[in-house]
């Protein structure tokens, strides 16, 4: 079959099945409605998996991007000191580019103020430019503790200073420290990492900012992450035997807890890298979306069997007449594919309906001190959602299309012809057989959100071993902490304070080694706290 005549036919087939279709428009909103919620709430995750997993974020060539590091022994990812990122910077012999970062935390205006703190030439090698003024250059991070200034994100600009036109050269208080606002980043750029930042400042203004060792300090407290950027031509594999060896080298005269057992090279390109872990945790998720539209196609699969019984007449006088039957199953199709498509466009809607219902649900139960930590990102339907949205479908059209295409086309022509049937129509005991499908699919469904719900009422009455009820956790600034606290303590609503270098369940605490009285050496972890926290 030529090009020009598989079109004609398909042309004929697609008005045909138009015509068809006026003849039953509750038949063919009732199809596209059923599909459309299964495809819906798949479009809905895959958009939510796509922001966040897929699409690269905004910067200059994103796939070239990592963030290294060393593991331990115990499997403890390295932070870098001031001294390790400069040698590494100068003999690592991987990237051609290289910048640290460190994250700071404050409040601003009452409210969460999540930032930052980078080498100069970090903005250059993201090849970020800027809304407002300029970025950070390297000579805003040249000497440690120069002028300070911050660049703020766009989403901070607008929402926390409301736009300001005049914002460039304004002050802010940042932990204390007033820092001088010198540019506004482009719009859509909001970091590297999953959690949106406010701002950014340079790394040498650590000590106004960050409590602890001064990063410059002799101490050389290890608190940096550093990210560099692939040669051209580099493999990945060969990267990660340099970096190991480079990694071996620095950590030798190191305790062996200590020393560098691994290398890990994670990709900046996008917010969440693609690992195999994340795919791990996703997959049942995943699936059971995609359980709930095969369960909208065995749906469909039944009403499109039913209709083909109604068609038996039809089937058969077109088969007597010399129709092929691949012929007859391609028009079938055909309809199928296009009542997959109002499907589609139905399906995008009630995607972005779950996603703006479950945002909001979100915003209403998530704990008040958590939801001032959660930033609105923008969710864009690009090629890739599109793509999907068509696939999906497509491949929907053919699960509830294919077996009653191929079942309504296996029937007796004498009796199709005359409106009769046999004795054992095959079409009721697939439909039979569709029906309890769905309901082992559901009573599956059922029972894993039932395990699922009982797992979280298990989890939030867990006893911890200690009491958390009335207990408020935070973090003082240094040059602030007899002011704080002397407000705390007159405040008649606080019973009794205490202090701790590390909060219960609040992440990593420092360790050393202790030799045993038979000589072995183990790790034991530790904790500065003040008198009396254990009654608290």
């Amino acid at each position: 079959m030529g090009v020009r005549q598989a079109f004609e036919t398909t042309f004929l087939d697609v008005r045909y099945a138009l015509r068809a279709f006026r003849r039953s428009p509750g038949f063919v909103l009732t199809v596209a409605a059923t599909i459309a919620l299964g495809l819906g709430i798949n479009m809905a995750l895959f958009t939510l998996f796509n922001a966040y997993v897929l699409r690269p974020i905004p910067i200059r060539d994103p796939y070239s991007l990592y963030t290294f590091t060393w593991t331990t022994r115990a499997g403890r990812e390295h932070t870098f000191s001031w001294d390790e990122y400069r040698r590494f910077r100068e003999n690592n012999g991987v990237f051609s580019e290289v910048a640290a970062v460190e994250s700071v935390q404050t409040r601003l205006n009452g409210r969460v103020f999540q930032g930052q703190l980078v080498t100069g030439n970090y903005f250059q090698m993201l090849g970020v430019g800027t809304s407002l003024g300029r970025t950070l250059l390297p000579e805003d991070a040249a000497v440690p503790g120069r002028d300070p200034v911050v660049v703020l994100s766009y989403e901070a600009w607008q929402t926390i200073f409301a736009g300001r036109t005049d914002i460039i050269g304004a002050k802010i208080m940042i932990r204390g420290s007033p820092m001088q606002v010198i540019g506004v980043a482009r719009k859509g750029f909001q970091d590297l990492s999953e959690v949106p930042r406010d701002f950014w400042a340079p790394v040498t203004v650590a000590g106004r900012l960050q409590d602890g060792p001064d990063l410059f300090g002799a101490e050389h407290p290890e608190r940096l992450t550093i990210i560099g950027r692939i040669r051209p031509g580099q493999r990945i594999s060969s990267a990660e035997a340099t970096l190991a060896a480079w990694s071996r080298q620095m950590t030798s005269q190191q305790p062996d807890e200590r020393k560098a057992v691994g290398v890990l090279l994670r990709s900046n390109a996008t917010a969440i890298p693609l690992t195999r872990e994340l795919l791990l945790v996703f997959s049942p998720l995943a699936a059971a979306f995609a359980l709930a539209l095969l369960l909208a196609c065995a749906n469909v699969a039944s009403m499109m069997l039913a209709r083909a019984v109604t068609r038996q007449r039809e089937i058969g006088i077109r088969l007597s007449l010399g129709a092929a039957r691949g012929r007859l199953i391609r028009q079938l199709l055909t309809e199928s594919v296009l009542l997959s498509v109002p499907a589609a466009f139905l399906g995008w809607i009630v995607s972005q309906v779950t996603i703006e219902a479950s945002l909001r649900i979100m915003y209403v139960t998530v704990p008040r001190d958590m939801l001032e930590l959660l930033h609105e990102v923008t969710l864009p339907v690009d090629w890739r959602v599109i793509v999907f949205m068509f696939f999906a479908a497509l491949t929907s059209a053919v699960l509830f299309g294919l077996v009653p295409a191929i079942q309504a086309t296996r029937s007796n022509v004498i009796l199709a012809a005359r409106g009769e049937f046999a004795a054992d129509l095959r079409p009721v005991r697939l439909r039979n057989g569709l029906v309890l499908a769905q309901i082992t699919a559901c009573t599956l469904l059922l029972v894993a959100c039932g395990a699922l719900l009982r797992t979280t009422v298990a989890m939030s009455s867990f006893d911890i071993g200690f009491r958390t009820g009335g207990v408020v956790a935070m973090e003082v600034v240094e040059n602030a902490r007899r002011r704080v606290l002397d407000a705390i303590v007159s405040d008649p609503v606080v019973d009794a304070i205490a202090a701790a270098s590390s909060i219960p369940l609040g992440g990593l605490v420092p360790s050393i080694t202790m030799v045993t009285q038979d000589g072995s050496a183990i790790s034991a972890a530790y904790n500065y706290v003040s008198p009396g926290i254990l009654t608290y």
